[in-house]
């Protein structure tokens, strides 16, 4: 018999999760923000576009889709990302059971409530500027003003700046401009 023990702490589990649900609430994996669960998950693509995929989660349900070839490096076309080829069947895959749920809800006559992270004892919460990780600072335009998970002591201590802001760059808006 395997005894069962923890290999990181519930807090830091919970941090993992956080940086996990950003990916589908301002990621590659957005499109699955439309489904009424919390989610994390994320998206996966070879180089060379032969495999694509997406690993997603729920508080009580994980899967995982990959799209390849079995007989291996085969490219499945430039722009067949994870988000593009796996993501759109998870999403079917979790759309079901969604549905599934709320009907389960329905016939018991009580509203569909989907389950959240829980969240362990010993985190700070504190907003942040995600385009910097500072704290938000009147130059940062409200939507770039998300709520970050921290371990006590580690929060972000410095505002941010015009130049701050200046420093950053949109990697998919260079990108797009080749």
């Amino acid at each position: 018999r395997v005894e069962a023990h923890n290999v990181i702490s519930p807090q830091i589990a919970y941090i993992i999760t956080s940086f996990l649900q950003g990916v589908v609430k301002r990621g590659t994996a957005w499109q699955a923000g439309s489904l009424e669960m919390s989610l994390a998950g994320k998206t996966g693509t070879t180089d060379d576009w032969s495999d694509a995929w997406f690993m997603g989660f729920s508080p009580d349900l994980c899967a995982g889709v990959w799209v390849g070839h079995k007989e291996g490096r085969i490219s499945m076309g430039k722009g067949q990302s994870g988000a593009v080829a796996a993501l759109p069947a998870w999403m079917d895959f979790f759309s079901r059971i969604i549905e599934d749920r709320k009907a389960a809800a329905e016939e018991e006559g009580v509203e569909y409530e989907a389950d959240e992270f829980p969240v362990p004892p010993g985190l700070s919460f504190v907003n942040v500027d995600y385009k910097t990780g500072l704290l938000p600072a009147p130059v940062c335009p409200p939507m770039f003003i998300i709520r970050e998970v921290f371990i006590p002591g580690t929060e972000p201590n410095r505002f941010c700046s015009y130049e701050d802001h200046m420093m950053t760059f949109d990697y998919y808006d260079v990108v797009k401009d080749k």
